[in-house]
């Protein structure tokens, strides 16, 4: 029996019709893990905890504090040594 019924006027080469006849309950799925994504997120995430508790989250932010706005986007790190023993931790875990 076939299960896929054609209306249009497009005629379903094999490989269409075998992917139709999966019925409307298939999910196709992702095998491959995007590593370079993954790293990049992990360097992200990992530079953002240093900030935070390298610079705290006390005070107010004012974006009409700054003197020049459109500089290039930094990409400072602290360092071991001048973040907290449990950042560091946190961070060797991932």
């Amino acid at each position: 029996m076939d299960s896929v019924n054609n209306l249009s006027s497009h005629t379903l080469t094999q490989a269409e019709h075998e992917l139709l006849s999966l019925g409307l309950s298939f999910i196709p799925t992702n095998n491959k893990l995007p590593i370079t994504c993954i790293q990049t997120a992990m360097e992200r995430l990992t530079r953002a905890l240093k900030l935070k508790d390298f610079f705290g989250d006390g005070g107010k932010f004012d974006p009409t504090a700054f003197k020049h706005k459109f500089m290039e986007p930094s990409e400072w790190t602290p360092k071991k040594g001048d973040i907290s023993e449990s950042t560091y931790t946190i961070i060797q875990k991932n």
